[in-house]
């Protein structure tokens, strides 16, 4: 069972997703971008989409789980911190995080736990702290340098988090979250030629996760190529039918592209999926 709503998490996420979007309006406008034919901004009334950037939890199934060498005095920890990360209690984790972390300050899986936590409830520079003593302690730990470079990317530092991004690809160069986090930084630095070539690994990687679909349709939105960008995020929708972001950047395409019907009916599920959140069912 999941964490109770929290509406001051969700609409802080919420302002941070059209904060991202305003970012990449003033480095199209301060000309920080690129000026080659593929790296030219859209217009201003046209410069709205926003790429998702999200951290990675740790599952057993990861190829590098292994890596962690869980003895069997952390074991009860590893298992409780598995268990709130899959049913998202964020509060819950950040407290076993830190009487493990007491019990074994140098393990690198509690730090990333305790970091994941503080990224989820919206703790971002707690959260850097926590990923940073991660990789200190195991530097070959590609979902912590992920989530250390989706922590600084909401903090707007795109830079840091890109090149947290790349160390985490050099560890691990199939991670699809980090290939669609790192294209994601790209479409907001500007370099949409770059975004578009991580993007399309990604969806290639991991051709479930939504989010690359989305980010790779916002570059190719980023770019004025409208037919792939609302192909590739009719994609993530129908992947994630509850993805705000993806329905968002759905109605402004359409509404770019004059098509009102698509426009009210993609603006229609904006408000039907605000609703929800906002007034979930008991």
């Amino acid at each position: 069972m999941k964490s109770p709503f929290n509406p001051f998490i969700f609409f802080t996420r919420f302002v941070l997703f059209f904060s991202l979007f305003t970012r990449a309006f003033a480095l199209s406008k301060e000309g920080e971008v690129e000026k080659s034919a593929l790296n030219q901004p859209a217009g201003k009334e046209e410069f709205s989409l926003s790429p998702s950037i999200r951290p990675s939890q740790l599952k057993k199934t990861d190829p590098f789980y292994k890596k962690l060498s869980i003895t069997e005095q952390k074991k009860a920890f590893f298992e409780k911190a598995l268990i709130l990360e899959k049913d998202q209690h964020w509060e819950e984790l950040n407290r076993l995080s830190k009487k493990w972390i007491q019990s074994f300050p140098q393990e690198a899986a509690a730090h990333f736990f305790l970091g994941l936590s503080y990224e989820n409830l919206g703790h971002y520079r707690k959260a850097i702290k926590e990923y940073k003593e991660a990789v200190r302690l195991k530097e070959d730990f590609p979902k912590a340098w992920c989530n250390l470079g989706s922590a600084y990317a909401y903090l707007k530092d795109y830079s840091k988090a890109t090149e947290a991004l790349e160390k985490a690809l050099k560890e691990y160069p199939d991670f699809a979250r980090a290939w669609s986090n790192l294209g994601a930084c790209y479409i907001m630095r500007g370099y949409y030629a770059e975004a578009i070539e991580a993007l399309k690994k990604a969806t290639r990687l991991k051709p479930d996760l939504a989010d690359s679909w989305c980010n790779l349709g916002t570059a190719y939105g980023e770019i004025k190529a409208y037919d792939k960008a609302i192909e590739s995020i009719q994609r993530a929708t129908q992947l994630k039918a509850d993805y705000l972001e993806a329905w968002y950047n759905l109605a402004k395409l359409y509404g770019i592209m004059n098509n009102i019907q698509k426009k009210a009916e993609a603006e229609q599920k904006i408000q039907a999926i605000i609703a929800r959140r906002t007034h979930p069912s008991p």
